[in-house]
């Protein structure tokens, strides 16, 4: 942009600048784009982020061949460009940041009939709808992301607390074996002990110190509270639970580990 429109450019943002923040809004720079790099940024009370960019329309001009050009042209047959575009001291405004599905104006430029100094009314005003339509836009996208978010839950929970009631299922089953292996057990060792008219002495006294001490280890009713279940866990241990089991069931690796491969 040439020096002259410079100082106009900044004469109409600092009026636009003043309009908005007489309105409850905050212009400032911030970082901005990809990659972020400064950008004038007009933060909408309440209602998020806009930016504005100024520029100077380019408009065609016929190009004059430079002598390179020209030979080049002459000897290899080079297509001679027809027009540059040149700054033509006409501005525009833009705002950007606008969600994809608003439809409204989003830019402003002088024209013969009009000037920028007489559409500032009108960028406040869209500067206003863009933020109240991204943020309406936002509320109802949270409101989606959410009901999904519920959906994929539940989902999820019927999944995992089918798998946590097949889990109970199988571990009754083994509760019930491992007691009945630990009367079993212990019903033998009390038999063995009889046996012995002089009573155990070493070194049967420490293996039947041993195997009294596996009996009880082996009984669920050695630890009652640990026996009786949730039926209806937190999704919490059900996701605990599902990641547990998935790393149970994982292939096991050439070096022993769960889910790896060899180094």
């Amino acid at each position: 942009m040439r020096p002259i429109h410079v100082r106009r450019a900044l004469l109409l943002l600092d009026a636009l600048f003043k309009a908005l923040t007489a309105r409850g809004h905050v212009v400032h720079m911030k970082s901005w784009g990809t990659p972020p790099s400064p950008s004038l940024t007009v933060t909408v009370a309440g209602q998020g982020d806009l930016h504005i960019r100024v520029e100077e329309k380019l408009a065609d001009a016929p190009h004059i061949p430079t002598a390179d050009e020209r030979e080049k042209h002459e000897k290899w047959g080079w297509r001679l460009k027809k027009y540059d575009q040149i700054p033509n001291g006409h501005l525009i405004f833009k705002v950007e940041g606008a969600n994809w599905q608003y439809r409204g104006p989003k830019s402003w430029s002088d024209t013969k009939r009009r000037h920028m100094e007489d559409l500032l009314g009108n960028v406040i005003a869209t500067i206003e709808a863009v933020a109240d339509f991204n943020h309406r836009e936002n509320v109802e996208m949270q409101a989606r992301l959410r009901v999904a978010e519920e959906q994929e839950r539940r989902k999820l929970r019927g999944e995992r607390l089918g798998q946590w009631r097949r889990w109970l299922a199988t571990d009754l089953e083994e509760m019930a074996a491992n007691w009945e292996t630990a009367r079993r057990v212990s019903d033998f060792l009390d038999a063995f002990e009889k046996s012995l008219p002089e009573g155990p002495t070493p070194p049967a006294a420490e293996w039947l110190a041993a195997a009294r001490k596996f009996a009880v280890r082996v009984d669920p009713l050695s630890a009652p509270a640990s026996v009786a279940k949730d039926l209806e866990p937190s999704d919490e241990t059900l996701a605990v639970f599902a990641a547990e089991q998935q790393r149970r069931n994982a292939p096991i690796a050439q070096d022993g580990r769960a889910g790896g491969h060899p180094a």
